[in-house]
């Protein structure tokens, strides 16, 4: 006699109809560990952009994603990238660096691509600063497009000469640098391993905001977790005036997404030590 494999139901959330009340509810009742800005976002995703009620599953994962020790909470990469999809909406082509902090605009929920061929990763994550060089050539090939860039503090020091390039030629983009004075990915390595951090810590940082005027660009320096949104908004305004605009946000050291912690725990087998 055969017998069927049990069966595992997957429950469903009714945010679509309950909006955030239903998912605070849920978060109560399951210990989600959700906050504010959290229940917003996600109730933001569901019904806003893939019009549907998410699962128990989903959010679960979610929960996980946000446990403590995968995120320092106010100024976490996935919050900046979340606000530029917000704000800058579909017609944006992502450009990607090369780092540790930038890979959450990689990563799907964090950031999503709205439009096809508005995505332009680096190759193999191995040239530093291309991505900040690269999204004034996107915006010279495809100009009635938004424009944006997430990147490290690394990788823009290593591109940063280019700012002014893009004033001279009227490129209206934006910058996005997550700020963690360090080269974080190299750095979160030498963590694991419980090796002495050397050159990778940044004792000296530049004032990116102020680098960026210096270039004729417009600088954004941001301090307040919601003062987030209102930059990008300005900057959305500048790039459409033809400024190219850099805002610069700090955040917390070794912030990654899970999946890139995953990855250097499980399948490197770091910090086994």
């Amino acid at each position: 006699v055969a017998v069927e494999p049990p069966t595992t139901v997957v429950g469903v959330v009714g945010i679509k109809a309950g909006g955030q009340d239903a998912l605070r509810a849920a978060n109560a009742e399951r210990g989600l560990g959700f906050d504010a800005f959290d229940i917003e976002y996600y109730t933001s995703l569901f019904v806003d952009k893939l019009g549907r009620d998410p699962t128990d599953v989903e959010l679960y994962d979610m929960s996980q994603s946000n446990s403590e020790h995968s995120r320092h909470w106010f100024f976490s990469g996935r919050q900046v990238v979340g606000a530029i999809n917000h704000v800058f909406g579909k017609n944006t082509i992502m450009v990607h660096e090369n780092g540790g902090a930038d890979l959450w605009s990689y990563y799907w929920p964090y950031y999503q691509v709205l439009d096809a061929d508005d995505c332009i990763p680096m190759g193999e994550q191995t040239a530093m600063g291309m991505g900040v060089i690269g999204a004034i050539a996107a915006k010279i090939a495809a100009p009635n497009k938004n424009v944006v860039c997430v990147a490290g503090d690394g990788a823009m020091q290593m591109g940063m000469m280019e700012l002014t390039t893009a004033a001279e030629n009227k490129c209206g983009i934006t910058w996005v640098v997550l700020n963690n004075a360090a080269l974080g990915w190299p750095q979160y390595i030498q963590v694991l391993e419980k090796q002495a951090e050397i050159a990778t810590d940044f004792e000296s940082s530049p004032d990116f905001a102020k680098l960026a005027q210096s270039q004729n660009c417009k600088g954004i320096r941001v301090t307040e977790p919601d003062k987030v949104e209102p930059a990008l908004r300005s900057a959305l305004r500048a790039n459409q005036s033809g400024i190219p605009v850099l805002v610069e946000v700090q955040i917390a050291k070794h912030d990654y997404a899970p999946h890139f912690q995953y990855f250097h725990r499980e399948v490197w087998g770091l910090g086994q030590k």
